[in-house]
């Protein structure tokens, strides 16, 4: 890692990787929560709190790395580990705005890949890139617990609904 941008894209797979499993911490009201013991109480607070502070540090180290940004604007940025998230981000785009199946859309987007529908298949299935899925999901304001096949299938269905 000799750039700034790639030992940014590095911590944020680092801290998306360390506190993955506060991500599925769900979303409680005052009401919900005063249901719950002191201790499981205070543990789901703290858990929320996490969740925002890391989320926050994982979304400065994508505009530090510029993974968000159009290729115009990060053309100084040549490491392959920023490409490949850019990449990432703009499939799982392309997903959610797909009316393809998934077995289509992989076909589709591993042509845009030179072939890698493996790649797109584990993207899909949230194992490589959490930290890209993980920004993804905070900059279109997705609930984090949710995974990216459900929330478009939610997608898909909230449209079929207002037809």
């Amino acid at each position: 890692m000799h750039t700034v941008e790639e030992r940014a894209c590095y911590l944020a797979d680092a801290l998306t990787r360390k506190y993955g499993e506060v991500f599925k911490t769900g979303k409680f009201n005052n009401e919900e929560l005063n249901e719950f013991g002191p201790r499981l109480k205070s543990k789901i607070k703290a858990n929320i709190n996490l969740k925002k502070y890391v989320s926050e540090r994982v979304t400065h180290c994508f505009l530090i790395s510029g993974s968000y940004y159009e290729p115009e604007k990060v053309s100084h940025l040549r490491g392959i580990t920023t490409n490949a998230k850019k990449t990432a981000y703009l499939v799982l785009n392309q997903y959610i705005g797909s009316i393809e199946s998934d077995k289509e859309f992989i076909e589709t987007a591993a042509q845009m890949l030179d072939g890698d529908s493996e790649s797109v298949k584990l993207l899909l299935s949230e194992k490589i890139h959490l930290d890209v899925i993980l920004y993804f999901k905070h900059d279109h304001g997705f609930p984090f617990e949710l995974k990216i096949k459900e929330i478009k299938r939610r997608i898909i269905k909230q449209a079929k609904s207002k037809r």
